[in-house]
């Protein structure tokens, strides 16, 4: 049985990619393959119900909250309501908001927090309350990292309104050139502990409403516009968000490019902060792009080799803290 009352979930988006990869066999892959929840793409959206798969969460709301355009965020804000109607029937809990990363021009960073809770408030009036979780990505404009999230949510101060937790995130805004290769040393070491034991002593555990497990790549090149991850189609490609989106693999794969220590981000929510919930396994690479019908079953097989690697190293970790039973 998993330690720490965790659950593996999965992206629907790291089974195969959504054009491409019919959604019914990516979840049954998934069901067959031994995952117990999926975070559903807005794309995604299907009933689980079937195939014994909970939904996670449904995400990611994008480009939401601090819009300068006022006019635009109203209209945004009037999907809304098809959203929440959707999470309500997919019987999806939670929904996942990335930090807003549009050009700075475009936003004023004293609106977010009033904008979240706002959106906050809509969730949670529905029945059962629908809790959200921020998200910090390394390419958001301001809130690119996992302190300023944790900020936003004291200061949203809701009680359905929490953080998302991504270890590929959490790395990247600390380290990582864009124009060489991530090479560990002492030093980055050091700045991880020291980053994982102030999270440990801010961040309220009931306050962390979905862990998201992912490694990246490393890269030989820079990643600049003539990188083979570069995306020419869309309108704000910057080099951190071609990175992640096109750049990340699931933990545990080192043969692939694996380069970050997610097992110690990972070990340490877990254990240090009591997570307890889904923990959603992703990448995102050129794989889920490939036309081959093996893909799902592929990744999931993937998927499920990470989670299981992980779910050892918890248990060792928590044998070497605590003894055995």
């Amino acid at each position: 049985m998993p330690p720490y009352n965790i659950k593996p979930a999965i992206v629907t988006t790291s089974l195969g990619y959504p054009p491409i990869h019919n959604l019914a066999k990516r979840l049954i892959q998934a069901s067959l393959g031994g995952f117990k929840g999926v975070e559903i793409s807005y794309d995604d959206i299907i009933s689980c119900e079937k195939l014994n798969l909970a939904v996670v969460s449904l995400q990611p709301l994008q480009c939401y909250e601090g819009l300068e355009d006022r006019i635009r965020f109203y209209r945004i804000s009037k999907t809304l309501h098809t959203r929440l109607r959707i999470a309500e029937a997919l019987r999806a809990n939670t929904i996942v908001v990335t930090a807003n990363h549009l050009p700075a021009d475009e936003l004023n960073a004293n609106l977010i927090v009033e904008d979240l809770r706002k959106l906050a408030i809509r969730a949670g009036h529905r029945s059962p309350p629908i809790k959200i979780a921020y998200s910090a990505t390394c390419y958001s404009t301001y809130v690119n990292t996992w302190e300023k999230a944790w900020e936003i949510v004291e200061l949203v101060n809701r009680p359905n309104f929490g953080i998302c937790l991504n270890t590929f995130h959490i790395a990247r805004s600390m380290w990582g050139s864009l124009h060489s290769p991530y090479v560990p040393c002492a030093a980055t070491h050091y700045a991880l502990i020291r980053a994982l034991d102030d999270m440990v002593e801010l961040i309220d555990p009931k306050k962390i409403f979905l862990l998201q497990v992912a490694d990246g790549e490393r890269f030989e090149s820079p990643i600049d516009k003539y990188h083979p991850w570069y995306d020419w189609n869309h309108p704000y490609a910057t080099p951190h968000m071609c990175w992640s989106r096109g750049g990340r693999t699931f933990a545990f794969e080192p043969d692939l490019g694996g380069s970050m220590p997610v097992e110690t981000m990972a070990v340490t929510i877990i254990i240090r902060l009591n997570y307890a919930g889904f923990v959603s396994m992703e990448m995102f690479s050129a794989s889920t792009r490939q036309r081959s019908r093996r893909v799902p079953a592929e990744h999931v097989l993937r998927g499920m080799q990470s989670w299981k690697q992980l779910s050892d190293s918890v248990e060792a970790n928590r044998l070497m803290l605590e003894g055995p039973e």
